[in-house]
């Protein structure tokens, strides 16, 4: 199956060896529209919720938008390792999304990892999320 990550699991970050064994497929960015926020030390790909001005902002640049990664080839044991290393479900949820690939291929399906918009909001009263500008870890 296809893995799409866009932070510390990334070539060259400091998390990529818990991908031991994958392949490496190619760069993608997420079809749908999601924010980033730096949750402490991490990066958190969130989907807007569907509650009206949630996160609002008057800047439009600040809004949601495609999110860049990196796709993976993974296997069952490996999916099962990075559930407990992203801490699912308490943490992170693995949801599947849309990706297109940067070389131009028609989108496919990955898993990836995202955190809730509410889990969001409570880090965020407690100081501990920032939403990012940027689209890329």
């Amino acid at each position: 199956m296809k893995l799409f990550v866009y932070g510390s699991l990334k070539r060259g970050y400091q998390h990529f060896e818990e991908l031991a064994g994958a392949t490496f497929v190619g760069e993608a960015q997420t079809l749908d529209p999601a924010w980033l926020f730096q949750v402490d030390d991490y990066p958190a790909l969130v989907y807007p919720s569907a509650q009206l001005g949630w996160m609002a902002t008057p800047d439009v640049s600040a809004g949601p938008g495609a999110i860049e990664g990196e796709i993976f080839e993974i296997g069952e044991v490996l999916l099962a390792h990075l559930d407990r290393f992203e801490d699912v479900p308490d943490l992170y949820q693995r949801r599947r999304l849309m990706v297109v690939m940067r070389d131009g291929d028609l989108a496919t399906q990955a898993e990836t990892y995202v955190m809730r918009a509410d889990q969001i909001e409570a880090f965020s009263r407690q100081r501990r999320a920032t939403r990012l500008s940027r689209r890329a870890w």
